[in-house]
């Protein structure tokens, strides 16, 4: 599926397995994607092949910290809440 324009996006656990392919998948079609992962679980090996696109940004940050996170949420058009903690 591909939009007639970019949107923006921001993928908490971005780093974990799920959250690298649809970071991944997301990339492909255009969009800027911001990953909030605090690598707890997840890992930047996981987003080894998009590391450096251009469109591409990581915050290592603790999605249950509200006051840390608010201002990445400017201007976002999609959000994918995949964080969590499975242990």
């Amino acid at each position: 599926m591909t939009l007639t324009s970019p949107k923006k996006c921001i993928v908490t656990g971005g780093a974990g397995f799920i959250g690298s392919h649809l970071v991944e998948a997301l990339l492909s079609e255009g969009h800027p994607v911001k990953v909030i992962d605090s690598f707890v679980i997840g890992g930047m090996r996981n987003l080894e092949d998009v590391k450096d696109h251009p469109e591409l940004e990581v915050h290592q940050m603790d999605v249950a910290n509200s006051e840390a996170i608010e201002p990445l949420f400017v201007d976002i058009d999609w959000v994918f809440h995949l964080a969590a903690r499975a242990d």
